[in-house]
C-alpha cells in the first residue's frame, strides 16, 4: 500500500538463520532444507543483505543463502538461479535402462537398494546399510514432510506417478520397494500403458493438482 502510495515500504520475507528458530531443527530437518540448495546464513551475511535490501526498489524481496550446486534438480523457481545448461538424461531413463533385461529377482534387488539409498538420504544417515527392510517408515522417523520428499525422490528416480499416500500404503521398506518393483518390472510395463486411460478416469480433480503440483516441484 505504501509503495502503491510512492512512499518507502520494503518487505524482507527472511530465510533461514543459523541462529533463532533455526536451533529448534532437527539433524533431518536441516538436511531436508540443505537439499533445496537454502542454507543458514550468518548473522554477518543477514545484515550485509540487510543493507542491501534497502537499495533495493523492490517492494518484497527474499533474503536468503543459497548453495547453487545444490539447486541442480530442484524447483523451477530456484533453477532460474542456475547458469543454461543442456540437461542430462534423467534418473528415470537411467534406472529403466538398468533394468532392462533383468530378471524379477534382479529387479527387486535393484529397485530395494534404490530405495533403502533414497531413505538414508532423506533421512540423513550416512549409510543405506542401517535401513531394515523390515521397520517401519514411520519407526525410522518419517513425517509427512520428509514422506513428501521421499515420494518426490522415488518419482524422479523411476518416472512413475506415485501417490501421496505412499508411505502409509507401504510402511516398510521392503513392501515399499517390491511395490515400485513390480511396476518397473519390463514385465508389466505393457499393462501400465493400457491402464492409463482408466486410471485417468479415476482420478479426482485434487489428485490430479497434486500431479500437476509434483511435476512442477511445488509439493
Amino acid at each position: 500500500h505504501r509503495h502503491h502510495h510512492g512512499l518507502p515500504a520494503t518487505t524482507l520475507n527472511w530465510g533461514l538463520w543459523h541462529t533463532g528458530m533455526a536451533t529448534t531443527l532437527t539433524h533431518t530437518d536441516l538436511g531436508r532444507i540443505g537439499r533445496t540448495g537454502i542454507v543458514p546464513m550468518s548473522t554477518a551475511q543477514g545484515l550485509a543483505l540487510f543493507d542491501a535490501a534497502l537499495g533495493r526498489p523492490e517492494p518484497v524481496l527474499v533474503p536468503t543463502v543459497f548453495d547453487l550446486s545444490g539447486l541442480t534438480g530442484r524447483p523451477a523457481l530456484f533453477r532460474k538461479l542456475l547458469p543454461a545448461r543442456e540437461s542430462p538424461a534423467t534418473a528415470a531413463d537411467s534406472l529403466t535402462d538398468r533394468l532392462a533385461g533383468m530378471t524379477s529377482e534382479q529387479v527387486r534387488e535393484t529397485v530395494r537398494d534404490e530405495v533403502r539409498a533414497r531413505i538414508a538420504a532423506v533421512l540423513g544417515h550416512a549409510s543405506p546399510a542401517s535401513i531394515d527392510d523390515r521397520s517401519g517408515l514411520l519407526d525410522l522417523g518419517f513425517d509427512s514432510l520428509t514422506a513428501v520428499e521421499l515420494r518426490n525422490q522415488l518419482h524422479e528416480i523411476t518416472g512413475l506417478r506415485l501417490e501421496t499416500t505412499l508411505t502409509f500404503d507401504y510402511p516398510t521398506p521392503g513392501e515399499l520397494a517390491d511395490h515400485l518393483a513390480e511396476l518397473l518390472s519390463p514385465a508389466a510395463q505393457p499393462a501400465r500403458i493400457d491402464t492409463v486411460d482408466s486410471t485417468l478416469s479415476a482420478t479426482s480433480d485434487d489428485e490430479l493438482f497434486d500431479f500437476i503440483d509434483n511435476e512442477l516441484g511445488i509439493s
